[in-house]
């Protein structure tokens, strides 16, 4: 089987799962459940290259936060049920305190991890949750906009490309392909008002542009990360396109940004 065979395969498993996740919120939570882990498991991968020893605990909290984060989105309990993932969060500090290991870069690595993988998947139950019930209007918006940025600002910048956008990071990315990926993500987030008029056309412009740098954004920090480790890809588990984690980096800064607007538009509304 040659690589782009792979590649295809591979990318239809991915879209698949996503088919499935949309069916109901606890397939979506399942779904999701297992991308988080295995991004978390690359990530921990990572740290295991600069000699740390991540316990096992890390992934129960991470279990831990989504399952409470998809209550309070799907069934309003109170705010106050957050603070629980931070709560285990210092008892994995605690934890920590009777091993063997490098100690202060050790919690410094969990704090990471908390921040940057577990804290963005579970924010994902966002998506679904937004207008107090279950819908899939904003998550299919959410990672049609991530997708088409991502193959747009691909194929323009290998076509067009020819100003660098930050080589030190990313040696294939171009001003050309970043610029396309934006405004690709516009036209289809215009099309999706024209098909789903749930959100303004105003709000769909605002949300696929935000939601396209930021994703841009994810992508630069995670192959930082990557070129300081010397490292191609988070993983091998699709073949062709890498790991959980290189496909979901830009979506963890996208996210953000999502949830960052919602909470200015309800303050200023």
């Amino acid at each position: 089987m040659n690589d782009i065979s792979k590649r295809i395969i591979s990318a239809f498993v991915f879209l698949l799962l996503f088919v499935l996740a949309a069916l109901n919120p606890f397939l979506f939570a399942a779904v999701f459940i297992f991308f988080m882990i295995i991004s978390l498991k690359e990530l921990c991968n990572f740290a295991r290259n600069k000699n740390l020893k991540p316990g096992k605990e890390l992934y129960l909290l991470a279990i831990l936060t989504f399952i409470v984060f998809f209550i309070y989105f799907g069934f309003g309990i109170s705010s106050q049920f957050l603070l629980l993932p931070l709560f285990f969060l210092f008892l994995l500090f605690i934890i920590e305190l009777f091993r063997k290991n490098q100690f202060f870069h050790t919690i410094g690595f969990y704090s990471f991890a908390m921040f940057y993988i577990i804290v963005p998947f579970s924010l994902f139950n966002f998506l679904i949750f937004y207008s107090g019930k279950y819908t899939i209007d904003l998550l299919s918006l959410f990672f049609v906009v991530i997708w088409t940025n991502d193959i747009a600002a691909y194929f323009i910048g290998i076509t067009f490309g020819k100003h660098k956008l930050m080589p030190y990071i990313s040696p294939k990315k171009s001003i050309e392909g970043f610029l396309g990926g934006i405004i690709s993500a516009a036209l289809i987030s215009v099309i999706f008002y024209l098909i789903n008029k749930k959100f303004s056309l105003s709000e769909n412009l605002i949300l696929s542009t935000g939601i396209a740098i930021f994703g841009v954004l994810g992508d630069l920090f995670e192959s930082k990360i990557k070129r300081e480790l010397k490292i191609k890809d988070s993983g091998k588990i699709m073949p062709g396109h890498g790991g959980i984690l290189d496909r979901f980096d830009s979506s963890i800064f996208g996210i953000i940004f999502l949830i960052g607007y919602w909470l200015i538009k309800n303050i200023v509304i």
